[in-house]
């Protein structure tokens, strides 16, 4: 350790470091920190674009699942009008009676789903303008 300690005390003033006239980066360090906010904002914009796609696809899938069911009663109704029908051909009054109560009933449920809907889609339109 004796020599090293030798040659550590005789350094060259040339060698030694002058710490007030060293040059600062800043324009280096301001670069990479212009580099890294905009890498930030385009994963950012990346991510909304992907959040908006993921939405669009999710309304599609939700007012299929909200008409899937208003369907369904539509076509339960056109079969029991069709019932109707053919039973005032027959003339048969226990038919008309029971067919007539079905079809009302029906009715009543496809009014009341398309309602439902309405208000639904009545809802969303109102958070679309409260978001934006």
């Amino acid at each position: 350790m004796g020599v090293l300690k030798h040659v550590l005390g005789v350094l060259d003033s040339k060698v030694g470091l002058d710490t007030k006239n060293v040059p600062k980066g800043t324009t280096q360090t301001q670069q990479k920190r212009l580099q890294k906010l905009e890498a930030d904002h385009q994963e950012k914009k990346r991510k909304v674009e992907f959040r908006d796609q993921i939405g669009a696809g999710m309304v599609v899938i939700s007012r299929a699942m909200l008409y899937q069911p208003l369907q369904f009663e539509e076509d339960k109704l056109e079969r029991l009008e069709l019932k109707l029908m053919e039973a005032k051909e027959d003339g048969d009054q226990a038919k008309i009676k029971f067919y007539t109560e079905r079809v009302e009933f029906r009715q009543n449920r496809v009014e009341a789903m398309q309602e439902e809907i309405t208000a639904m889609e009545g809802n969303k339109e109102d958070n679309k303008k409260k978001n934006n």
